[in-house]
């Protein structure tokens, strides 16, 4: 009986390790699995960041049209600070500006609206400003008389009112704010 219990251990034994050997090679091929999945998401990330670097400096360049009254940006993720530094700097015609959901844009982007002087109709709907980006960037404008800034929820009711009225008096018109 003992040497027939010690086979059977023993037998157990390789069993055991067999399963556990298999068990470490399904591990390894997993783990490598694993890691060909992490090496292709970090691939398709650096492609993603390479387009929207390449389109981001391509919408910087709309700077170049000079003559340009109407720009309508609606939704578009890729703007950022700078190409809208770069497009204040050179639209220096521009009457009407759609920047509603362009997410991507700060208050240094923003700052930059105020340098357009020709400013007519400008639409920030959707955009990540507060009350002071908001009176900051809009006080200034001589021409402005139509502002949208539907869904900034960063913008009171206040704050409306004090651009109403800032701009009104200056204007002697008043602005048609929708928010």
């Amino acid at each position: 009986k003992s040497n027939a219990t010690y086979k059977s251990k023993e037998l157990v034994h390789q069993i055991a390790e067999s399963l556990i050997d298999g068990n470490t090679e399904q591990a390894t091929e997993a783990d490598l699995k694993k890691q060909k999945e992490k090496e292709l998401q970090e691939r398709r990330e650096k492609i993603r960041e390479e387009k929207k670097k390449n389109i981001r400096e391509s919408l910087g360049y709309i700077c170049l049209l000079g003559n340009l009254e109407t720009l309508d940006l609606n939704m578009c993720i890729y703007i950022d600070d700078v190409a809208l530094k770069r497009i204040a700097s050179g639209c220096k015609k521009l009457r009407s500006l759609n920047l509603s959901a362009c997410t991507e844009i700060s208050l240094k982007g923003f700052k930059a609206i105020r340098n357009i002087k020709t400013l007519k109709d400008v639409d920030l709907s959707w955009c990540p400003i507060d009350n002071d980006c908001a009176l900051y960037i809009l006080s200034p404008l001589p021409l402005i008389s139509n502002i949208k800034l539907f869904g900034c929820t960063g913008i009171s009711s206040d704050t409306l009112k004090k651009l109403y009225n800032l701009l009104g008096d200056r204007n002697r018109t008043y602005p048609v704010i929708y928010g």
